[in-house]
């Protein structure tokens, strides 16, 4: 398992992108719109990488986190092989999470994944992946 990227929350993903790419040899990957309202980007980085998260809608989950919070970090998300097989054990540990395991398919990136309730995190929101190929 491994740190796959941490989410940061912004107004204005410009100013992250451009100082991640400028200063840390970042790669910028295309910008996705996502139907939920928001924009996701990842930024490449030698050993993982930050998605950038913009609220486009007023309504959405990434707009009312930024007028909560201020911004920044959103969740951790962590690669899994089994995403079933973990989520069934950590269940079996009493672990609750805050939605059913999810699919992505956007892009170049096609994935299963879930997140994990915040309270068994310190607050933080973990999620787990698993990458189909």
């Amino acid at each position: 398992m491994n740190i796959d990227h941490i989410g940061i929350v912004t107004e204005d993903s410009t100013l992250l992108s451009n100082m991640l790419q400028k200063y840390f040899n970042g790669q910028a990957g295309k910008e996705v719109v996502d139907e939920e309202g928001f924009i996701s980007q990842f930024i490449s980085l030698e050993n993982g990488s930050i998605e950038i998260l913009q609220p486009t809608k007023k309504e959405s989950v990434i707009s009312r986190f930024l007028e909560n919070t201020g911004g920044g970090l959103h969740h951790i998300s962590i690669k899994v092989e089994n995403i079933e097989d973990t989520v069934k054990r950590m269940k079996d540990d009493k672990y609750e999470f805050i939605n059913n395991i999810g699919l992505y398919d956007k892009g170049d990136r096609k994935l299963k994944y879930i997140f994990l309730n915040p309270k068994y995190s310190n607050k933080i929101l973990i999620e787990l992946h698993e990458e189909i190929k």
